[in-house]
């Protein structure tokens, strides 16, 4: 019997040095990164283009920077990142605690009634260990360090939830603004709709002209009153996403109206943009760095299958008061080697960190892609708004052009005044289409530097 297990731990040390070579054949290594990122985008050999911290400053609107300072400070979306920030680290001190000295003391009294001569026995009893787990195969290194990295995940997280947020302050804000001029817009319609109606009921008064005219004419207006009323609605709406970005309560924030041209500049882009702008991308970092985490988490379930070693050293003390305890201790040192044999859950938790390895790799493939995408559909966008609104501005200078002409045949008696009317007409539709496109080509210059990570970082006041 003896030499039989004799043979079987020689077996398993054998099988756990041939299981610690195989280990050696593949060590720990860096997460793999997609390398051709560029090659996929815009092509190497690009300047580095960089783009200022504070960006949306180029916009010239104050207003648009204390909100967005607001929701950086207020909101409740980077309330919630920050607390996840705190439960990774809280998660990594634990896990980077598993391979420090642990100690536990025992305190004692006991006592022992003897019915013979109804007497007492009293006992102190102390007692106290060390323990210290070797870590030969790298398993609570692998721990720590896949805890590490989903610490720096989160933080990761953290920039991309601010990233995110002046983005969807930006666009909520032109928005409003946009609704603001489009109110000063429908009013000036409204009051040539009302020209126009009193224009054709005169002459329908007149026998000049059938009903037909001035009751359409009067339901054009009845039209152009019900968009202010949805304008109106829309803009409250667009208020209250401001509201809850802001971490304030809907319906009580409010801000005064203000034209969407008159508040806000265009931006200048970048003239060469690269794929090394998308190397700062917050959710790029993060979905790398949860590829490292669970790289290192799989290399632990591997080298759980291998024997752990641990080192105890241990005291105990006895004595009929508790002070004569330390006049005499028996101190032991126990090292042992711990086999671990006929557990399942060992090949499923390395099955299971293999799949999350797997799945970490392909969120990384799909997030670069989006990331290229947005930049693409982004650059595609601006460059086709910003060759429209030039034909459109084109449009608009001609449409004035022929107003002001027909202004004058007006007063020469030349046209009529319905005619003009239609001239100013065509010149508000082509004004809303101008602003129409004013505000696409903000929000898509807010979309880009979004899309190519920011770059934003709160104050350290805001930090805190």
């Amino acid at each position: 019997m003896k030499y039989y297990l004799c043979a079987v731990l020689m077996g398993l040390l054998f099988s756990s040095c041939s299981s610690w070579d195989a280990l050696k054949k593949e060590p720990m290594q860096d997460a793999p990164v997609d390398e051709n990122v560029e090659a996929r985008w815009l092509g190497e050999g690009k300047e580095q283009t960089e783009i200022g911290e504070d960006w949306w400053r180029s916009f010239g609107d104050p207003e648009l920077d204390r909100l967005i300072q607001k929701a950086a400070k207020e909101g409740f979306d980077l309330t919630l990142a920050r607390n996840r920030v705190l439960l990774a680290q809280k998660e990594l001190s634990l896990a980077q605690s598993e391979g420090q000295i642990s100690g536990e003391l025992n305190l004692s009294q006991d006592f022992n009634r003897v019915n013979r001569d109804s007497s007492t026995n009293k006992e102190a009893i102390a007692g106290g260990s060390l323990s210290w787990q070797a870590d030969i195969w790298g398993r609570i290194s692998s721990l720590s360090a896949g805890a590490l990295a989903e610490y720096q995940a989160t933080q990761a997280d953290y920039d991309a939830v601010a990233l995110q947020i002046v983005y969807q302050v930006g666009v909520a804000y032109f928005s409003l603004r946009e609704y603001d001029e489009l109110l000063v817009l429908h009013q000036d319609a409204l009051e040539i709709s009302d020209k126009l109606y009193q224009y054709y009921k005169d002459r329908h008064e007149l026998g000049l002209e059938s009903d037909e005219l001035f009751l359409a004419q009067e339901a054009e207006n009845l039209r152009l009153r019900a968009n202010v009323k949805d304008l109106e609605r829309l803009r409250h709406l667009q208020q209250n996403t401001l509201a809850t970005l802001m971490g304030e309560i809907p319906g009580q924030f409010k801000l005064e109206p203000k034209n969407l041209t008159d508040a806000v500049s265009f931006v200048d882009k970048p003239d060469v943009l690269n794929a090394n702008l998308l190397e700062r991308r917050p959710d790029l970092v993060a979905a790398e760095l949860r590829i490292k985490s669970a790289w290192n988490y799989k290399e632990a379930a591997r080298a759980a299958h291998l024997p752990d070693v641990s080192v105890t050293l241990s005291g105990a003390t006895d004595s009929s008061s508790i002070s004569g305890l330390f006049s005499d201790w028996a101190v032991g040192i126990m090292p042992s080697i711990n086999f671990p044999i006929l557990d399942p859950t060992l090949d499923a938790q390395e099955e299971i960190a293999r799949v999350k390895l797997k799945n970490a790799e392909d969120v990384y493939r799909k997030t670069v892609s989006t990331a290229i995408g947005e930049v693409e559909n982004a650059i595609i966008n601006l460059q086709k708004y910003e060759e429209r609104r030039v034909l459109e501005l084109q449009r608009l200078e001609r449409l004035l052009k022929a107003q002001e002409k027909s202004q004058v045949r007006l007063e020469n008696g030349l046209i009529t005044q319905l005619e003009l009317l239609q001239y100013q007409r065509e010149v508000l539709a082509s004004r809303e289409d101008v602003l129409n496109l004013n505000m696409l080509l903000l929000s898509e210059t807010i979309t880009l530097y979004n899309a190519l990570g920011g770059p934003w970082k709160p104050s350290k006041n805001q930090e805190k």
